[in-house]
C-alpha cells in the first residue's frame, strides 16, 4: 500500500493556510473530520474508485452527499482532489491538518491526577489556573488516582509536577536512604 502522507501534505498545508487566512480553522477542522469519517464508509470508497464514473460525476455525487456538512474551503479541496484524481487521500489530509492546527495553536496535553473526583466548580477553577499558566488552547484531562493519597500531579509532555502526598513521602524516603 502506498504511503499517502507525501501526496496529502501539500493539500493539507494549502487548506490550512487558507483556513488561517480566512479565520475558519475550527470550521475547516470540523468539515475535514466529517469528510474523513465519511470516507471510511464502503459506499464512499466504492464511489471514488468507480471506473464507470467521470471525475466530475464523482465530485457531483460527493458534493450532494457532503454538501451541508463541509465549508467552502473543503468543497474547493474536494474539487481540486477530484480534478487531480486524489480523492483517496482525504482522510490523510484531515490527519495532517489536525497536526498543523495543534502546532499552530501550540496545544499541550496536560494530565492532572487527583485522588478523588472533584466537583465541577473545583475542577473548573483548577482548569482555569492551569490554562492561564500554560495557554488557553491546552487540552486538560482529569484523572482520578487514589494512589496519590492527596494533592495533585500535573503531567505536561515529559515533565511532571508532583504535589501529591505520595510524592512527598517518596521524596522523604529517598532522602533517608542516603
Amino acid at each position: 500500500m502506498q504511503d499517502l502522507v507525501p501526496l496529502a501534505r501539500p493539500y493539507a498545508k494549502a487548506i490550512f493556510d487558507a483556513a488561517v487566512d480566512s479565520g475558519s480553522t475550527s470550521e475547516t477542522q470540523a468539515s475535514l473530520k466529517s469528510l474523513a469519517a465519511g470516507f471510511k464508509e464502503k459506499a464512499i470508497t466504492d464511489l471514488i474508485s468507480s471506473p464507470t464514473l467521470s471525475r466530475s460525476e464523482i465530485l457531483k455525487k460527493l458534493t450532494s452527499i457532503f454538501g451541508g456538512e463541509v465549508n467552502e474551503l473543503v468543497n474547493n479541496l474536494l474539487g481540486a482532489l477530484a480534478e487531480n484524481d486524489r480523492l483517496e487521500i482525504c482522510p490523510e489530509i484531515s490527519n495532517l491538518y489536525e497536526s498543523l492546527l495543534a502546532e499552530h495553536n501550540q496545544q499541550l496535553d496536560i494530565d492532572v491526577s487527583i485522588p478523588v473526583d472533584l466537583g465541577d466548580e473545583s475542577k473548573e477553577g483548577l482548569k482555569q489556573s492551569i490554562l492561564k499558566k500554560y495557554g488557553e488552547t491546552s487540552n486538560i484531562n482529569f484523572l482520578v488516582d487514589p494512589a496519590i493519597m492527596g494533592g495533585i500531579t500535573i503531567k505536561i509532555d515529559d515533565e511532571i509536577l508532583d504535589l501529591s502526598i505520595k510524592g512527598r513521602v517518596q521524596k522523604l524516603v529517598n532522602e533517608l536512604n542516603i
